[in-house]
């Protein structure tokens, strides 16, 4: 399904105006189940029930959210100020923490962006307190909200 998403030309970010995620038909008519973690667009996450709109030239587009599924999606921007062994170390230890805290991370072609599924509120706390404050704090990372479903 393919998700449009507002670009800001100031900053040439997000760097596409579209985004597609993997969909599951659920058997309400028009209704699919997001099965993969956005990365560009906002206001959804893994397992949200949405509605789509098949084009006239086939595509499947999305309309509008229907469920929330009950996880979260943030975004992870590693700095990219250091040497590329420093930052394979950094990626790769960033990731095994995010891991380690029951979320999934989806790594993108822009290697400094991480895409991360967040299922419950306790991994949300766990992946805040025990990654992104001490590596914020360090200057290793920035994060944004995605999609926030607990209330923290």
């Amino acid at each position: 399904m393919r998700f449009k998403v507002d670009t800001d030309d100031n900053h040439s970010w997000p760097p596409a105006n579209s985004e597609t995620l993997w969909v599951m038909p659920e058997p309400q008519a028009r209704t699919y189940r997001i099965l993969s973690i956005p990365v560009l667009a906002n206001g959804i996450a893994i397992d949200d029930t949405v509605f789509g709109e098949v084009e006239p030239n086939g595509d499947l587009t999305f309309d509008r959210k229907y469920i929330s599924g009950g996880h979260s999606t943030i975004r992870i921007f590693i700095d990219h100020q250091a040497d590329e062994n420093t930052l394979t170390e950094r990626i790769t230890a960033i990731v095994s923490e995010i891991e380690d805290a029951g979320c999934t991370v989806r790594r993108t072609r822009w290697d400094l962006i991480l895409a991360v599924d967040i299922p419950t509120l306790d991994a949300y706390e766990h992946v805040y307190d025990d990654c992104l404050i001490p590596r914020g704090e360090a200057g290793d990372l920035s994060a944004e909200s995605a999609c926030m479903t607990f209330d923290t």
